[in-house]
């Protein structure tokens, strides 16, 4: 071999890994810019193995299945933060779908942006926490307004009714999803009089 064919070899080569290198950057920055419409994100979530990058919606969780949320760094957590990140569940205003409830006498509007965590357990890990509610809407709102008479909201729930925001280590950056309390059906009672064969 040719000292010129194994340079143009060489060449070839070095091309090829400039391009390979230019191609996985492009696609590192539009997967951490949101397709290049935001900073890029050094904050994100996982959850059931799909990334989420700066939103989501369609979640649902149940008092038995909790959601469970994986917290990622882009380039690693940084090692002097004594707590990675911090949790906060709100209700998600919908014009349509909002309602109004009582608390001890006072009406109240569940899309105002109050915060319900308190209405949700939450077990945290090093890099993850599952996410569960204390029971179905109206179990959430007793556990928010304690010690106070709650109106009965049964049946209100709606799609991606809460807010979940993720918050980074400084609170700079932030995951939002939405998600629902999904109701399971535990039985079915049937009125005599109202069977007829």
């Amino acid at each position: 071999m040719t000292k010129r064919s194994s340079g143009n070899i060489f060449s070839f080569l070095t091309a090829l890994l400039v391009i390979a290198v230019i191609v996985l950057g492009g696609s590192f920055l539009y997967k951490f810019t949101n397709g290049f419409n935001e900073e890029l994100k050094t904050f994100y979530v996982t959850i059931n193995d799909k990334e989420v990058i700066s939103s989501a919606n369609g979640y649902t969780v149940s008092p038995k299945s909790g959601l469970t949320v994986k917290v990622k760094y882009t380039f690693g957590a940084p090692d002097n933060a004594d707590k990675h990140y911090s949790v906060k569940v709100a209700s998600n205003y919908d014009k349509e779908k909002n309602f109004d409830f009582t608390v001890d006498g006072k009406t109240y509007s569940f899309g105002a942006g109050e915060d319900y965590t308190a209405g949700f357990d939450i077990t945290y890990g090093k890099d993850y926490f599952i996410l569960k509610p204390k029971g179905y809407i109206n179990d959430v709102l007793r556990a928010v307004y304690a010690d106070k008479q709650v109106s009965d909201c049964a049946n209100k729930e709606f799609k991606d009714m809460f807010t979940l925001t993720v918050y980074s280590y400084n609170g700079e950056s932030s995951v939002t999803v939405l998600f629902t309390i999904k109701h399971t059906i535990t039985g079915i009672s049937l009125d005599k009089e109202e069977v007829k064969l």
